[in-house]
């Protein structure tokens, strides 16, 4: 059984370094305008849900990537709600999105990730199987979701990137999210 190592061990110390890298996260998580096409690149993190279920999720509201974060379970809570755990300090609760979404379940077996989002002035956890990297996305180019019964809620997608990875609607999502924990 590996041991769990704090992801601010690897922070860089350094006042130095420290600007550097928040340079580069204010790069990463910018509008990209091509001069050439004059389109605009939105840079996402992609994730796979259950199987072979690609999303993404700009980077403009995910603060941070976990792997092997541990969280507790709460009683009494919606499905959806996987758990709580400690932030920086904070409470967070943790979004089981296969359950939100009514995606087919699948284990997230023994290494799943937690993507930190903040929208809505709400922060929660999103429970993801796998990352499987960072993409751009041309919000002109998305191509229209599936409109179907056993399909996720239309209004939870902005569009498809290529045909393949679903561009979650983070600011939709977290609103039904609000509305049901607040009735």
């Amino acid at each position: 059984m590996q041991t769990q190592t704090s992801a601010y061990r690897f922070m860089p110390t350094k006042e130095n370094e420290l600007i550097i890298l928040k340079e580069r996260a204010k790069l990463l998580a910018e509008i990209i305008i091509n001069k050439d096409t004059k389109t605009e690149l939105v840079s996402y993190i992609k994730f796979r849900l259950g199987k072979s279920e690609l999303y993404g999720i700009e980077y403009t509201v995910a603060k941070e990537v976990l792997h092997h974060c541990s969280y507790v379970s709460v009683p009494f809570a919606p499905t959806y709600i996987a758990g709580i755990f400690n932030w920086r300090g904070k409470m967070v609760s943790v979004i089981d999105l296969k359950k939100y979404l009514n995606i087919q379940q699948s284990d997230y077996g023994d290494d799943p990730y937690i993507i930190v989002v903040k929208a809505k002035q709400l922060v929660l956890g999103v429970l993801v199987n796998r990352i499987e990297g960072s993409d751009f996305y041309d919000a002109k180019l998305l191509d229209k979701p599936i409109v179907s019964d056993s399909a996720i809620k239309s209004e939870y997608l902005m569009g498809l990137n290529k045909g393949l990875v679903g561009i979650l609607n983070v600011d939709r999502i977290f609103s039904d999210i609000t509305s049901q924990l607040n009735p």
